[in-house]
């Protein structure tokens, strides 16, 4: 019966009244099948069939008969038969309903047209159905043809979410294209979530089949290296989140040295762990109040079925760095710990009238801004990339005037040490030099004290010889 069928089709080729049309359908959509002639006083006999015999059947006066295997997935609409479409709809598409179909139409005047459409089948099918993160996923595009000839001429590609999708690697793509089934394998990632259309093109058509593909695991973050933005002070969350119906175990958090290192560092002081009071699936830590010392890379893990799942991100913390030119003026710099992705810095001024309410005064751009120290109010810096605003910190003015007192009183209380320190020394100095002129006059005196001892000695000694010599003559005489 094929080769009847396809000798048959090969012969109607030759032939004026015979026409081969392609029609592509998805697994399990509505194929329509076409099949027209110029409009007609009378409705001609018309038959459809493929290899396995008779579909649809229509009698000249009217009559219509359904073959029994195919039940109510055919039609063939009635309304249109006033205007020559006698076109086949196939409901519920399967694989095996690929092949060739023949439509015969014989008018009063015995002529006979046939057309011949050869249906393909397009089916896109993923393993595993619900992957996780880190597992290789694997997607095929099958092009069911059943006994038709095998398709060739034809361009094939793969979109995802409505967007031509090229791997990266060359020699991948390269073999998809050289694959009749188009065969792709991913790594399982966030980022391939969505919906995989696998698109088929040859020379009488377009035939298109989607997949959906939903990849379980962590899904806020979104990404790796995804940047968090806190200023200095404040408190922020560290997202951790997994999919609905995931149950992670094991999950802990970790601050790493850098994007390229695994060493884990200490977690902040203020590091607040995943509330038991969250969703078995939230996992999201905090830091209660960030330091600017807190900046750097996080990596939340948790174990889901048996396979470890991660997924890193970037604490990014900001701070404003006051500097002194005068008693009346400062220049405030908005600082970040990774500037990378910031591509412009504005700086809002606002007041307050006693009420509370709060005034815009002034706007500024760039990273640095020159103030008054007596303005008094608020200077709030915010910093925006190439997907808008990226976050803010705040500086109050009237901590400004706080600072230089304290600067000044600082100088001031170094400059009265410093005049202790000198007053002492001389004092210090004065003390000695009094203490060695005492000692000098000490000596002077003791020495003139010890001249006289002599003197006196001497005078004695004299008159001792005087008497002596004295007494000596007496006796002699």
């Amino acid at each position: 019966m094929i080769s009847k069928l396809i000798s048959f089709v090969i012969l109607c080729l030759l032939f004026k009244d015979c026409e081969n049309k392609e029609v592509f359908a998805e697994v399990g959509s509505m194929a329509v099948l076409p099949c027209t002639l110029p409009p007609q006083r009378v409705s001609p006999a018309v038959t459809w069939s493929n290899s396995k015999g008779s579909i649809w059947k229509m009698q000249s006066g009217g009559m219509r008969f359904y073959s029994a295997s195919w039940g109510s997935r055919v039609k063939c609409p009635h309304k249109q038969f006033h205007e020559g479409d006698y076109s086949l709809q196939i409901f519920s598409v399967r694989e095996e309903d690929a092949g060739f179909y023949t439509c015969t139409l014989e008018t009063n005047n015995k002529r006979t047209t046939t057309v011949t459409v050869t249906l393909r089948i397009i089916k896109v099918s993923i393993s595993p159905p619900v992957p996780l993160m880190g597992q290789n996923v694997f997607i095929q595009c099958s092009v069911s043809e059943g006994e038709v000839m095998r398709l060739s001429g034809a361009t094939k590609r793969w979109m995802l979410n409505g967007r031509p999708y090229e791997p990266q690697d060359s020699s991948i793509a390269r073999r998809i294209k050289r694959d009749q089934n188009m065969a792709l394998r991913i790594k399982g990632e966030e980022t391939m979530s969505g919906n995989w259309t696998c698109v088929v093109n040859s020379k009488d058509g377009e035939g298109r089949a989607s997949a959906l593909l939903d990849v379980k695991g962590i899904i806020q973050p979104p990404s790796d290296n995804a940047q968090v933005y806190a200023a200095v002070g404040s408190a922020v969350t560290l997202p951790c989140v997994f999919s609905d119906g995931l149950t992670p175990s094991n999950a802990f958090w970790e601050r790493l040295e850098n994007k390229t290192t695994s060493k884990p560092l200490t977690l902040p002081p203020s590091f607040s762990a995943p509330s038991p009071s969250l969703s078995s699936g939230d996992k999201t830590a905090a830091v209660n109040e960030v330091s600017f010392e807190d900046a750097g890379q996080y990596r939340c893990s948790a174990s889901v079925l048996g396979l470890k799942t991660q997924r890193r991100l970037q604490l990014v913390t900001a701070k404003v760095e006051v500097e002194i030119l005068s008693k009346e003026a400062v220049e405030l710099t908005c600082r970040l710990s990774d500037p990378s992705a910031v591509t412009k810095y504005k700086w809002i001024y606002t007041t307050f009238d006693l009420n509370g309410t709060e005034f815009t005064a002034s706007v500024q751009t760039g990273q640095r801004v020159t103030v008054s120290q007596t303005s008094g109010g608020q200077w709030t810096c915010l910093f925006y990339g190439q997907q808008g605003l990226l976050g803010n910190v705040t500086h109050h003015i009237h901590n400004m005037e706080g600072q230089w007192g304290k600067r000044s009183v600082r100088v001031s209380h170094n400059a009265v040490l410093l005049l202790v320190g000198l007053t002492l020394l001389v004092l210090i100095l004065l003390f000695v030099l009094i203490q060695m002129y005492r000692n000098y006059q000490r000596r002077n005196k003791a020495f003139q004290f010890l001249a006289l001892e002599s003197v006196l000695h001497n005078n004695s000694l004299e008159r001792e010889l005087d008497e002596r010599s004295k007494q000596r003559c007496r006796s002699t005489k």
